[in-house]
């Protein structure tokens, strides 16, 4: 399990650079690829994870930036 985590997380810092750019309305767009599917427990832990990292360093999901999700079957926003 400690893989998958690494390879998410990992997944999520290398799209950084790739999804956060300048938007008109100013919010920077981020983008979390996931190889879970939405509902798992597992995947909402790590999502949850994500977005408090984000905000330990100011950027807030609808404020400073937007999060588009990427799920395993699928697209989804949340």
């Amino acid at each position: 399990m400690r893989r998958r985590e690494f390879i998410s997380v990992l997944g999520g810092a290398v799209t950084w650079p790739l999804g956060a750019r300048a938007r008109a309305e100013g919010l920077r767009r981020v983008g979390l690829v996931m190889g879970y599917e939405q509902e798992s427990a597992e995947a909402q832990s790590l999502v949850t994870a994500f977005r408090e990292g984000l905000e330990h360093l100011g950027l807030r999901d609808g404020h400073e930036i937007e999060i588009d999700y990427r799920w395993n079957g699928g697209i989804g926003s949340r």
